[in-house]
């Protein structure tokens, strides 16, 4: 069997994500999603001139300090209809309100002394355009305001809300399913008989999506029993555009998934990777449908999902950027692993300072508590030593 270098995984999988057209959708429901296309300012930003402040506006030519000067009306937020101040004269105005044309400064209420219907000025420094936001200042219509494969942020959403758009343009989010597989699993809540286990792949999975706002169409634990197996991938396959699986993918007698696959006309792309954890990983198409079928173990399903589903996943969604978020920080110990394998560790990253977490092993997975990176080893490193920078993969 031919074991593949995690880089080429890397290249295949980006190679096979589908194309897949825009849809438009409501801006409060876009967030996680990426953009399909640039987006141009409909209106100016702010959309008139406008008080930074709470005080009074004035005309600047020959406004002088220590003079009482009439209040001849007030502009408030949402004002339409505005006074006409002239030289010698001063409207009240508040924060966000419009500024009258001929007014050209607003002295700041803490700036000004009141009495009855009179202002006057009591504290400098003056200057034209003082304290007001002309037309446009931050955006002038038909601008850029976002470019096209832009994740949308809340801090997006609240800014393109400010140009009073209700709708976006983006890349469609994949519908996922997940089929979880071994009969030796109960779900949790249940107590186990002699020689079960808890099954966690298909919480954690919905985890892992559920963070990027995705929910599985369906997480269904199937029997070790060929024949049910291929029923519930053909059924998968057709409502599904990334079908995951975990657990029997590897050579046991038990192990039907990838069998199954194959009967179900999935092409496989790849199988096995030199790499611990999760070396018999499964990736495979039918048509537009991707499926991953993972390890079973814990930690495998973990870290394959970070190292290929989720890429998978960014690149689906934006428009096919190649996504892995690749960074370096400095050992904070000497290391050492065997030659042969790529290895992802579990590790803690900390301004800058990478720590290697114990519990390594694949069905161990107390080190994801508190893990937030995968430390990348080469497969024919052997030696890591303190100071020395080595890459990781954000989780």
């Amino acid at each position: 069997m031919h074991f593949i270098h995690y880089q080429d995984a890397w290249q295949m999988v980006f190679d096979s994500v589908p194309d897949k057209q825009p849809t438009e959708i409501s801006l409060l429901d876009s967030l996680g999603h990426y953009t399909s296309e640039d987006i141009y300012a409909p209106v100016d930003i702010p959309l008139f001139d406008n008080s930074a402040m709470d005080g009074f506006g004035f005309v600047f030519q020959n406004l002088a300090m220590d003079t009482f000067y009439p209040i001849i009306g007030e502009s408030k937020a949402g004002s339409s209809i505005l006074p006409v101040c002239l030289p010698g004269q001063a409207i009240r105005i508040f924060t966000g309100a419009p500024v009258p044309k001929e007014i050209d400064i607003v002295v700041m209420k803490e700036q000004c002394e009141v009495e009855d219907d009179k202002v006057r000025i009591v504290q400098p420094p003056l200057t034209a355009g003082m304290n007001i936001r002309p037309q446009s200042s931050q955006t002038k219509k038909g601008s850029l305001i976002l470019p096209a494969k832009t994740k949308i942020t809340p801090g997006i959403i609240g800014f393109l809300a400010g140009f009073g758009l209700e709708k976006v343009s983006v890349f469609p989010l994949p519908k996922v399913g997940i089929l979880i597989t071994g009969d030796e699993l109960v779900p949790p809540g249940k107590t186990p008989e002699f020689g079960k286990i808890y099954e966690s792949n298909g919480t954690a999975l919905s985890a892992l999506l559920a963070e990027i706002r995705m929910y599985p169409v369906f997480v269904k634990k199937v029997p070790d029993a060929p024949e049910i197996l291929d029923k519930e991938i053909t059924t998968a396959l057709t409502c599904c555009d990334l079908l995951l699986l975990t657990g029997g993918i590897s050579v046991g007698d038990y192990d039907y998934v990838q069998d199954s696959l194959l009967k179900n006309d999935v092409k496989k792309v790849f199988y096995k990777i030199r790499q611990k954890p999760g070396k018999p990983i499964f990736f495979g198409k039918k048509e537009t449908v991707c499926i991953f079928a993972l390890p079973g173990n814990p930690a495998s399903v973990f870290t394959c999902f970070e190292v290929y589903v989720r890429p998978f996943i960014e690149a689906y969604i934006s428009g096919k950027s190649k996504y892995i978020h690749i960074e370096t920080a400095k050992m904070t110990h000497d290391f050492s692993k065997k030659k042969g394998l790529t290895h992802f560790f579990k590790s803690v990253v900390s301004e800058g300072q990478l720590n290697m977490l114990s519990g390594q092993e694949s069905y161990k997975m107390d080190a994801f508590t508190t893990a937030n990176a995968l430390v990348i080893l080469e497969e024919d490193s052997e030696n890591i030593y303190e100071g020395e920078f080595v890459k990781y993969i954000k989780i």
